[in-house]
């Protein structure tokens, strides 16, 4: 199961990589950033597979892991990080209701939330900029900023635009949902925005 293989692994890591890095707060991102950016990989490529072939099974997989992640990233921000941003449990309390109802009520929006998740390509260029920030000192900084702003606005803000104008046409009951994650894309971009302004 996914979920207890992500738990054993971070404590795993976490173990490992005191060994070299005394900041425990830096110690539970990296691992955690770690554990992300392999989902991030997987989603993406497999919501790209369905995008032209689409399958069932690879559709539900993918499901099934973000689902068992986002459960197991929320035990970990309470465990380890109680004090984020509560915007990060509300986004993934947002996902775990929606999975369920989506999967048990709405198999005909496969496709269309298929393609909601191609969001997940911005977070693998979100975790490059955090590695560059922290242990490559800007070098390979400003390339991962230019590739995350564009990822971000064009899978969180264009597409998630799309989907969310869907969501209230067809009369969905979770249209809310979208539009709160919807406002919380807008609002991260901003944050992203004024952070590249900043550092650039």
């Amino acid at each position: 199961m996914l979920f207890i293989k992500l738990l054993i692994n971070f404590f795993f890591m976490k173990t490992l990589f005191s060994c070299f890095i005394r900041d425990k707060y830096k110690v539970y991102k990296l691992v955690s950033y770690i554990n992300c950016y392999f989902l991030s990989l997987y989603v993406s490529y497999n919501c790209i597979l369905n995008l032209f072939n689409f399958s069932d099974e690879r559709y539900y997989n993918t499901m099934n892991s973000l689902f068992q992640y986002f459960i197991y990233d929320t035990i970990a921000m309470l465990y380890f990080d109680f004090k984020n941003s509560l915007l990060f449990y509300i986004h993934h309390l947002l996902f775990i209701i929606t999975y369920h109802y989506f999967n048990d009520y709405y198999n005909i929006y496969k496709y269309e939330l298929n393609n909601f998740f191609l969001c997940e390509i911005s977070q693998i260029f979100l975790i490059h900029c955090w590695l560059s920030l922290t242990f490559f000192r800007k070098k390979y900084f400003k390339i991962n900023a230019i590739l995350l702003l564009i990822t971000y606005f064009i899978f969180r803000i264009l597409n998630f635009t799309y989907y969310t104008y869907i969501s209230f046409v067809t009369n969905l009951y979770f249209s809310p949902i979208f539009l709160t994650i919807y406002s919380m894309n807008l609002y991260w971009f901003y944050l992203l925005l004024k952070k590249a302004i900043n550092t650039f």
